[in-house]
C-alpha cells in the first residue's frame, strides 16, 4: 500500500511509477495547461492523458514550463481504437497498419515533450490501449504497435485500459505493466483487479471519486466517515483506493482541490469501514463511463 504521496510502485519490468497520479481526461486548452501546471507544482509526478483527450500538447508545455526535469515526471497517454461503432460503421472501418499507429504515437512524443521528437530524446513513459475493442483484430494490431514502440525504446512501458480478463489473456507477447480501470466503491471490478494483482500487473483507478456525483459523494456511508475523520467526502473515496493497493487518478481543474486531493495520508480506514464501502459495489450498474469490457469481444 502506498503510504505517502511521494511513494512509488514497482512495475514487473523493474521500473517504478508514482503511487498517486493526476488524471487529465476532459481538460482542454488553457484549462488543461493551468491544471497540469498546478499539479506539477504541487508535487504530482504522474500525469495521465490520451490521444483522444486532445491535451497532450498542453501537458508537454506545462512540463517544459515547470522547470522540473523531464526524467522526474511520468507521462502516460493512450491509443484509442474506434469507440463503440455500430455494426454497419465497423464494416466500413479499415484497421490501420502497425506503422500508422506508431507514427501517431511519435506525434504524441512530440506533443508531450514540447516539440522534441524521438531523435531529439523525446519519449513517453507509458502508453496504454484505451479500451479492449472494438474487435480482437483491432486490439491485436494496437498491441503490436505499442510493443514495437517499446522495443524501439522511445516508449518505456506499455499497458491497457478498460480490459477484462479474457482480453488481457488474448494479448500476444509483452505482458502489460499496468491496467487502468474505472474503480471506486460502486464499481469495483473485483475479479479483474485480483487477476492483475496476482500477476504483478499494477492497477490504476480512474473516476476514483465517482465524478463527485451527488448520490455517491453524498452517500450516508461516505458522509459518516467524512465527518468522523474531518475530511471531504472525496478523500474517503481516495483513501479507499489507496488501501485497495490501487493508484488513484483524481482529476480536477480547481487548484484548491488539486492540492487537497493529495492530503489523504494522515488517516486510515479500519477494516469495518473498508467493508462498509465495499458493500456499496453495484457491479456494472455502478459504471459512469460507457466502456464495459464485458460487452466487448
Amino acid at each position: 500500500m502506498t503510504r505517502s504521496f511521494s511513494d512509488t510502485v514497482t512495475l514487473h519490468t523493474g521500473g517504478e511509477i508514482p503511487g498517486f497520479g493526476f488524471g487529465a481526461g476532459g481538460l482542454k486548452g488553457r484549462e488543461a495547461l493551468d491544471a497540469v501546471t498546478s499539479a506539477l507544482l504541487d508535487g504530482y509526478r504522474l500525469i495521465d492523458s490520451g490521444q483522444r483527450y486532445g491535451n497532450e500538447r498542453e501537458i508537454g508545455l506545462a512540463v517544459a514550463q515547470s522547470g522540473i526535469p523531464r526524467s522526474e515526471i511520468t507521462l502516460s497517454t493512450k491509443w484509442c481504437a474506434p469507440l463503440q461503432p455500430s455494426p454497419s460503421e465497423l464494416e466500413k472501418l479499415v484497421i490501420p497498419e502497425v506503422e500508422e499507429i506508431v507514427r501517431g504515437l511519435r506525434e504524441s512524443v512530440i506533443k508531450l515533450n514540447n516539440g522534441k521528437d524521438v531523435d531529439q530524446g523525446g519519449y513517453i513513459d507509458l502508453v496504454l490501449l484505451h479500451h479492449s475493442g472494438p474487435t480482437p483484430a483491432w486490439r491485436e494490431q494496437g498491441w503490436k504497435a505499442l510493443s514495437q514502440a517499446k522495443d524501439e525504446g522511445w516508449v518505456r512501458n506499455i499497458g491497457v485500459s478498460n480490459f477484462g480478463i479474457k482480453q488481457l489473456e488474448s494479448l500476444p507477447g509483452h505482458v502489460p505493466v499496468l491496467v487502468q480501470l474505472e474503480l471506486n466503491p460502486w464499481i469495483q471490478q473485483r475479479q479483474v483487479v485480483k487477476y492483475c494483482q496476482d500477476k504483478g500487473i499494477v492497477v490504476q483507478a480512474y473516476c476514483p471519486t465517482a465524478r463527485y456525483q451527488a448520490d455517491r459523494i453524498g452517500h450516508p456511508t461516505v458522509i459518516k466517515l467524512a465527518e468522523k475523520y474531518n475530511k471531504p467526502s472525496g478523500h474517503i473515496l481516495l483513501r479507499w483506493s489507496i488501501q485497495k493497493d490501487l493508484i488513484p487518478l483524481p482529476r480536477s481543474s480547481k487548484e484548491e482541490r488539486i492540492h487537497a486531493n493529495r492530503c489523504i495520508f494522515d488517516f486510515q480506514l479500519d477494516d469495518e469501514e473498508m467493508a462498509a464501502l465495499d458493500s456499496l459495489d453495484m457491479g456494472s450498474k455502478g459504471r459512469q463511463t460507457p466502456i464495459d469490457p464485458d460487452n466487448l469481444p
